[in-house]
């Protein structure tokens, strides 16, 4: 009787202090988890706004270069800090194909020059409008928190001449085009292509669509000889008169209002100045 009465005892005991126990637990689990959401809201708002401070001495140096060009100077950087070295009072854009360098953009934003991202993608992975989508958002996104002032697309893929791929790419450029421009004013979306229209490099796309959606085109007129099919491979790497054919062709085909990587009028004097020494020359 007695051993069952503290049996009795010892339960009841038990059960009063596990109950005990979970209240305890149940006043603290409401404030452990709100003291948690504050902490990663605080984390949160310290990674956003520590990707969003300017790292330019002076803070107008993070705004955006809005001014256009009649005449533009790209460079391609790839890293490091050749860039220290350029003639700044001729470079217009910088494209950065290497790692971000805060104190490039600082720097070329002092001297009133763009940086612009690298766009590349698979083509196959952009076919699906909401991946498309999602790279220009994500581009976008870049852009801003680098204080950057647009994109340069880089795309050299083979594409077939109306294939799903061939459309994809004309979409990417348009939506690129008008996504940077709405959320960046003043940005600069340029396109690069080949020194020729005939599919080279089996890169047949649709130029002039392209053409009219971004802000220039930048022709690669150099490298020329990658279609080399027979022996004979001591020759220019960019011919001239190839060079020059494949440029004429771009301006009065595609569209002769786009801007293009050089002055229309300053390249045609060059040309004509260089039949007529050609003639003399005869």
């Amino acid at each position: 009787m007695s051993a069952s009465v503290r049996l009795s005892c010892g339960l009841i005991g038990f059960v009063d202090s596990t109950e005990t126990d979970r209240t305890q637990s149940f006043a603290v689990a409401p404030i452990f988890i709100a003291m948690s959401w504050f902490l990663f809201f605080l984390s949160t708002i310290f990674v956003c706004c520590r990707a969003n401070v300017c790292p330019c001495e002076r803070p107008e140096l993070c705004q955006q270069i809005r001014e256009e060009r009649d005449f533009e100077v790209f460079v391609f950087d790839v890293g490091g800090k050749t860039w220290k070295s350029y003639n700044w009072s001729m470079v217009t854009t910088v494209a950065t194909f290497g790692k971000y360098d805060a104190e490039l953009m600082c720097h070329a934003h002092s001297k009133g020059a763009r940086v612009v991202l690298k766009g590349d993608v698979p083509l196959s992975d952009i076919v699906d409008q909401d991946n498309r989508t999602a790279w220009i958002t994500e581009k976008v996104s870049q852009a801003k928190s680098q204080f950057m002032d647009g994109i340069n697309i880089d795309i050299e893929q083979a594409v077939e001449e109306d294939s799903p791929e061939y459309h994809a790419l004309t979409a990417l450029v348009k939506e690129s085009t008008e996504t940077f421009h709405r959320e960046i004013p003043g940005s600069q979306v340029s396109f690069d292509v080949a020194w020729s229209l005939k599919c080279i490099d089996k890169r047949c796309y649709d130029y002039i669509t392209i053409a009219e959606s971004c802000d220039l085109l930048f022709v690669m007129s150099y490298d020329e000889q990658s279609q080399i099919m027979g022996d004979c491979i001591a020759m220019a790497n960019a011919p001239l008169h190839q060079t020059l054919a494949g440029l004429l062709c771009r301006c009065f085909i595609i569209n002769q209002e786009k801007k293009a990587i050089f002055n229309t009028t300053k390249f045609l004097s060059f040309f004509l100045c260089f039949q007529l020494m050609t003639n003399l020359l005869k």
